[in-house]
């Protein structure tokens, strides 16, 4: 059996850890809110900061990165929310909603416990360089088509408003951890100057505890948002993100010759499962909140197996 299974296995075993705790009442739902906001607000910032802080950026290596990955990404997004108007007949904000969980993965709470688990710390550079820009991107696009689809679904009220957005993306992206947290390390990185070992010590050990405490406050969230309905949309959108979008970034990447690391790397943090931003989003907005949710469960459950699959097509491709 491939080493990667281990990591897999231990990966979905903790996020079933926290699905069962929650099922069988041990533990409430809402300690899955806690410990994710413990994951997101403290531990994420702090790893990422001494990512960065440790990372080497060549340039025409990150371009590349971010071309295979957001341009894939852009690819699946389309399509996602093409699908949900043209097929399935929902309105334009149900797309975009689509279009989120569609591309949109959980690279922090799933990703850097897979990633550093199979590939160690050169995998989580070259996740780090797609994490420095995703949270931008994502959610400037978010917010851009959300103004649009209101609009052209004539909610009331809709009016696109370019000062007020952009004030708004600014406000939501400067204030969120993950972007304080890289911020901060491209600074101290910049200026040379070196943390005191007290500090990096401190930084290390509360970084470490990111993974098990992400993991299992996953499986308390699927167990808590669960399959709501709009079974075919949601199997749709799961298939985007699981097969489509990784088959994408691999056919990409051969295209551009990008390295075989890089490309396995890419091709793992693509075939991720689509976290809770979709139901946060599509809760704010207040439509799509029944795709997001069934999707966010079906694709945690079936992303055991289409990873897995995943590790097995790049040995084919780079035997």
């Amino acid at each position: 059996m491939p080493p990667y299974f281990e990591t897999i296995f231990y990966i979905f075993a903790l996020i079933t850890i926290g699905y069962i705790a929650v099922a069988s009442r041990y533990l409430k739902a809402e300690t899955g809110d806690g410990l994710a906001s413990f994951v997101y607000n403290v531990g994420v910032p702090l790893l990422l900061f001494k990512i960065i802080l440790n990372a080497e950026f060549g340039k025409s290596e990150v371009l590349q990165i971010w071309a295979i990955y957001f341009g894939s990404a852009a690819i699946t997004w389309t399509l996602s929310h093409l699908v949900v108007q043209k097929v399935f007949g929902r309105d334009t904000r149900a797309g975009v909603v689509a279009g989120i969980t569609g591309a949109f993965s959980n690279c922090v709470l799933v990703g850097i416990p897979l990633i550093t688990g199979v590939y160690g710390d050169e995998g989580i550079a070259i996740l780090s360089k797609i994490l420095t820009i995703h949270l931008p991107i994502m959610l400037a696009v978010t917010i851009i088509q959300f103004e649009w689809a209101s609009q052209r679904d004539g909610a009331k009220g809709a009016k696109i408003e370019p000062l007020k957005l952009l004030s708004r993306f600014a406000k939501q992206l400067f204030s969120n951890p993950l972007v304080i947290g890289i911020s901060c390390g491209f600074i101290v990185k910049t200026i040379g100057f070196q943390p005191p070992s007290l500090a990096m010590r401190l930084i290390d050990n509360l970084g470490a505890t990111v993974g098990p405490i992400a993991l299992i406050s996953v499986g308390m969230a699927v167990r808590r948002y669960g399959i709501s309905g709009q079974i075919p949309p949601a199997l749709t959108m799961v298939s985007f993100k699981l097969l489509l979008m990784p088959a994408i970034v691999l056919g990409v990447s051969l295209l551009l010759g990008a390295p075989e690391f890089t490309t396995r790397v890419i091709v793992s943090i693509a075939g991720l499962p689509v976290g809770i931003n979709a139901w946060v989003v599509a809760q704010q907005f207040g439509t799509g909140q029944r795709l997001a949710a069934s999707s966010i469960t079906i694709g945690t459950g079936l992303a055991v197996f289409t990873t897995g699959f995943w590790f097995w097509i790049c040995d084919l491709v780079f035997l």
